[in-house]
């Protein structure tokens, strides 16, 4: 075997061994339904209810709606059977007017979305069990969040500045996002939020609420893309560099020789 060919070779068996890893770490997450995909009852465009479920979630109270993408300023979501409830976004339908405030048809995640009203009384609480956790494993839940206006069938009611952020907690850790404020109809744009948390058991407890406020506006807090995945331990990248230093090593003893 030559040079030229043990070089290539040691160059594949490197990059094979970091895509497993990288694909390890992209494959693991551990959150059921995180992207809200699966609706019982019917799919998305429907507020929750006792026919509007989301698969995998528990969820306490609250008004909220699951929309598809495109759909929020669009078709908007039905409530009590009767009335299309939307987000002021710039495909509202007539009567009552659009708002040109950049709403997108859906999160960096892509698919649906939750929209949750985030005046404490109308807040729900939305839980999950998580299972497989390793006691003392370093996890990172990380999210794309937002802020909305939710818009009347009519589009006459329903106007005001608004606030929103979510909190929440897993096992004993307790999170929060940054408070958004936006204009009365706006549209904050997609946020980021990322948490590392050490699991103290083999399972514990996801669980969102969403705050905000005025009342009656009302306010309405985004999210998407809800994701648990266990966090690399640095041996990984030790011995990924560890490799690609022995073959930096080898080509230069190759082209010296």
């Amino acid at each position: 075997m030559n040079r030229e060919s043990t070089s290539r070779r040691l160059g594949y068996i490197i990059l094979f061994g970091a895509s497993l890893t990288t694909a390890g770490a992209a494959d693991a997450n551990l959150v059921l339904n995180g992207g809200f995909e699966t609706v019982n009852g019917g799919g998305p465009n429907f507020f929750l209810d006792a026919t509007h479920t989301l698969a995998d979630w528990a969820v306490s109270g609250g008004i909220a709606a699951v929309y598809s993408p495109g759909s929020a300023d669009t078709i908007g979501a039905t409530q009590f059977g009767t009335q299309q409830i939307y987000l002021w976004g710039p495909g509202n339908p007539s009567p009552g007017g659009s708002s040109a405030n950049g709403l997108t048809a859906t999160s960096p995640a892509g698919g649906n979305y939750l929209a949750s009203d985030s005046d404490k009384p109308y807040s729900g609480t939305y839980t999950q069990t998580i299972s497989g956790l390793t006691i003392g494993d370093v996890y990172a839940l990380t999210f794309f969040y937002g802020a909305a206006q939710f818009r009347s069938p009519t589009g006459s009611a329903w106007n005001g500045d608004t606030y929103s952020q979510w909190t929440g907690t897993i096992g004993a850790a307790t999170f929060a996002t940054p408070v958004l404020s936006i204009s009365s109809h706006g549209f904050s744009g997609w946020q980021s939020f990322t948490l590392h948390h050490t699991a103290t058991a083999a399972s514990e407890v996801l669980s969102f609420l969403a705050v905000g406020g005025p009342g009656f506006m009302p306010p309405v807090a985004l999210l998407d893309g809800v994701q648990l995945n266990a966090v690399p331990e640095p041996t990984t990248y030790s011995i990924a560099m560890i490799g690609i230093l022995g073959l930096l090593a080898f080509s230069r003893h190759r082209s010296g020789s």
